[in-house]
């Protein structure tokens, strides 16, 4: 038995597609390949019309090393089998950043509130905080629900200010940096 993998490293939310292929001296080859992730059983799946390959997909693996195999669970005169173990290396995705304003420009002692959208290159909706800065001052901080974030003042003084979103990243998410929105307070 042996086991490939369709993408590796793989990214956080991607679909990696394993395939797992069962060789013996008869002629089909029946029965069920389960694939594993060292100890935890992913999936199984079965032979079919005596098909020597299986094929697995998943986007559920988690950030690190993963030591996959596939394991030929035997049928009739074929024995089982376990392939050699292939490392899936798994990165953290990739984020992008953006803070849009409710109202700009504004005047000085409303209330304006900033929202932070963080999204992913890969499926998924990255969790964890944002800052919000108002050049070098942070205005707050704000934790992610469903990729968005808010922060409101009604202090900014009169004026332009330079507004920008960092997010911190999370285990499986790198961190980001919105490009500045400049805003007029009148």
């Amino acid at each position: 038995t042996s086991v490939v993998s369709s993408l590796n490293p793989s990214v956080f939310g991607q679909t990696v597609t394993f395939a797992a292929t069962v060789k013996s001296s008869a002629s089909g080859i029946y029965g069920t390949v389960t694939l594993k992730d060292g100890m935890n059983a992913l999936a199984t799946k079965t032979l079919k019309n005596g098909s020597r390959t299986v094929i697995f997909g998943t986007s559920t693996l988690s950030v690190g090393s993963h030591s996959i195999t596939a394991v030929y669970n035997g049928y009739g005169n074929n024995l089982g089998s376990t392939s050699p173990v292939l490392t899936e290396k798994v990165n953290k995705a990739a984020t992008s950043t953006s803070v849009v304003s409710s109202l700009n420009p504004s005047v000085f002692g409303q209330t304006v509130t900033f929202t932070a959208t963080v999204k992913s290159s890969t499926s998924g909706t990255p969790a964890g905080t944002v800052t919000f800065k108002d050049s070098a001052t942070t205005l707050g901080m704000g934790t992610l629900v469903g990729g968005k974030a808010l922060v409101a003042t009604s202090k900014l003084s009169k004026g332009t200010h330079s507004i920008a979103v960092a997010y911190g990243g999370s285990t499986s998410y790198v961190g980001s940096t919105s490009l500045v929105l400049t805003q007029r307070v009148n």
